[in-house]
This record gives C-alpha cells, structure tokens and sequence, in this order.
C-alpha cells in the first residue's frame, strides 16, 4: 500500500533551560555470573518448523490525506505474518546475517525472519518475555527478558545461551523488582543494559537489588554500576551508543513524580544524569532515543506526545506531534532525517528542525505498532506490529524519497 504526501509542513518549538546533575559511579563485580549461561541448542523441542509467512500483500496505491509533510516522497506497506509465533513483541533488529530478530511476547522465544517473510522460532524457556535486542560485536543476537530475568544471546544458527541476573524478590516485594530492560552494544566490545524499576517499584521495599547500568561480556562475566542516590529513585531505561564513546539511557524518576530524564555512562562506569528533561513530566518504558546524523541525541517522549532534541543533558528544543499522538520507537531515517512510529497506526518522518511527516499504517494490518524498528538498506524500515486484530506483525515500510 503506497502513501504519497505534498501538502505544506511546519515546525513546533520550544527551548529549555539546561538543568543536569553529575554523580560518580559505584561498581561492584558480580560473583558467580562469570561463563555461567546455559546453552539451548536448535532442537525440535526449541527451533520450531520453518514455515512461510503469509505472502505478502501487493502493494495499493492512492492519494493519502497528509496530517503534515516534510518532503515529497513516498512510503508503501509490506505485511508479513511471523508464523509459527503467533505475536511479535516489542522490538526487532536486522543481524549479521541479514536476516529480521524479534522479541516475543510471553513465551521466551526468539524469531528470526528472512526479508522474504520466512520465520523460525527458537524457544529458550517455557516462562519468559524477550523485550529488547540488538546485534553484538560477537556475531550473536543479544536479548533482555524481564520475565525471566536474564540476559540472553542467540546465534545465527539459532544457539541460544542464558545468563540470569541475581534474584531480585526482596521481602516478598516480587512485584516491584526490577528487571533488565535496554540493551546495546558498547565500544568496548561488551554489551552494556538497563536494570529498571517494575511497574510500581519502590526502593523502600527492595533495596537489595536497585536500579542499575548493567555491562556483560562475551563470556557471560557481569559488572554493575549503581545510579546515583538523587534524585531518589531514578531508573535506567532504554540506552544506545553515543558517538563520543559513552553510553546513553533515558530515566525514569519512580518515587518523584516520575520524571522523564537522560543519562550516559562512560566505559569506565562514570554516570552522569539529568533529573529530569524540561517540559518532560512523565515518563513511559516505550521512551526510545537515538542519536542523529547530526549527533544530536532525540528522545521519544511518549506520554507528552512530543520528540525532544537534546545534545547534552536538558532538552534544547521540544516538538509536538501533530494531531495529539504519542512516540515510540525513533531511529535515524533517510536523508538524516528521523523515523518514528506512533500510537494510532502511524509512521513518522521527522527533520531535525522538527518539520513532521505522518503516514497511516492500513487498519487492516492490526492495532499498534511497537517500539523497536531497523533499516535493513536504505530504505526498507521494519518494524513490529500487534496482529492479533489484523493479518500481520510485522511490517516492512519502503521509504522513496
């Protein structure tokens, strides 16, 4: 399905004052996590059968009402089932190999689809909610489960091994326990995540296992770094890989309101953290960032409805979906640009200067994109999908500028 736009577009701005705090890191080893994953095989009991996907849908073409445009190009939908697996989750990302990975929602499974719509799933336990993943420098597909509680990596064979994080049930407070969230790739060649706050989380009731910086080796070895004491109970998010070497992750301040903030770590584990993004009031775990073309960093602030730009620690300019919609994901687009998927079926474009342009997903589809979305090229952006309602859960958008 082709949507084509060429109406007028126009900017919302507002600027910011700065306001950022610095604190020192604390790391402390973690004893016992050294080498001591567990390893599931491709079997008939993990790998299920390779099933084609649905086949894909000829693409429609027609004139689409724009909310707001940009530039004149064009975006057209691909739908694609990834069967066996009856529902995608919230994040994917194109690996070494080529090939689209995706978390699964609720039943500790991994899928790998080929961009011809081809899925397998592997499955490394029976209880489990995969979230995040992303490519490591080792070749293999690293994984968080905040179900299980662990952080996973899967090869391009299909060779999954599991490394649990310690217990985190403090007084009975299981409900509150945190829960390894973000992860990526650092330029260290580890793989760095975010230990956050659960829903309703609360120090007071677990203080044995608070929000953290996580960092895990190729060999499994894990290293924590405590977030700063103020503001009282900020938790880590969602983290990247910033162009000057540090790590970023946006925060969430829990027990105060629940302030949208940002941080980085550097490789050394110093943290620095902003208490809370200017304007930002709220926070939600589907604020996303990343970086750039222009090494600004953007942060999608999905409860305000708005892409905040930043190149430090405060909000330096603040943009306001058009028609009261909310961000998820947010990766760098074509032509540095920035693409976004929003709350109501939409993908967006967005240039730097905060020029929007808004195309629907087709209703027939499903109900609600995720957040997690990878180029794979130039201009093949795929991206999660809920099709419990609809014919796909994923979805291949094809960007012609």
């Amino acid at each position: 399905m082709t949507l084509r736009n060429s109406a007028p577009s126009w900017p919302s701005l507002e600027k910011f004052a700065s306001a950022a705090s610095t604190a020192a890191a604390s790391a402390w080893l973690l004893a016992g996590c050294s080498a001591g994953g567990s390893t599931v095989t491709p079997s008939a009991a993990n790998s299920l059968p390779q099933l084609a996907s649905a086949a894909a849908r000829p693409s429609l073409s027609f004139a689409a009402q724009p909310i707001q445009n940009a530039i004149d190009h064009e975006v057209s939908f691909t739908p694609f089932s990834s069967a066996p697996v009856a529902d995608a989750g919230d994040d994917l990302t194109v690996g070494p190999d080529g090939n689209i990975w995706l978390t699964v929602s609720g039943n500790g499974t991994i899928v790998r689809m080929t961009p011809k719509g081809v899925s397998t799933a592997f499955k490394y336990t029976s209880i489990g909610q995969s979230l995040s993943i992303t490519p490591g420098p080792d070749r293999a597909l690293w994984f968080t489960d905040i179900y299980a509680n662990l952080i996973g990596k899967v090869t391009t064979a299909g060779v999954v091994t599991t490394y649990p994080l310690p217990s985190n049930i403090v007084n009975g407070c299981q409900e509150d326990a945190t829960m390894p969230l973000g992860i990526i790739a650092g330029p260290d060649g580890a793989m760095w995540f975010t230990v956050s706050m659960g829903a309703g989380g609360s120090l007071s009731c677990n203080p044995g296992q608070p929000p953290e910086i996580g960092r895990i080796t190729k060999t499994g070895q894990m290293t924590f770094y405590s977030m700063p004491a103020t503001p009282i109970g900020i938790s880590p998010v969602r983290i990247t890989a910033g162009p000057d070497g540090k790590l970023w992750f946006t925060t969430a301040t829990n027990e105060n309101g629940s302030n949208l903030g940002v941080g980085s770590i550097t490789t050394s584990g110093v943290i620095t953290v902003a208490t809370a993004l200017a304007g930002a009031v709220q926070s939600h775990d589907d604020d996303y960032l990343t970086f750039g073309t222009d090494h600004n960093l953007y942060v999608a602030d999905t409860i305000n409805g708005t892409i905040i730009r930043t190149s430090g620690y405060a909000a330096a300019a603040t943009f306001h979906i058009p028609g009261g919609l909310h961000p998820y994901g947010i990766v760098p687009g074509p032509s540095g640009t920035l693409a976004f998927s929003t709350d109501g079926n939409m993908l967006g474009l967005m240039t730097p200067g905060g020029k929007f342009t808004l195309f629907p997903v087709p209703s027939s589809f499903g109900n609600g994109i995720g957040g997690g979305m990878a180029f794979h090229g130039k201009s093949n952006l795929w991206f999660p999908f809920n099709g419990s309602h609809g014919s796909a859960n994923v979805v291949r958008a094809t960007i012609t500028l």
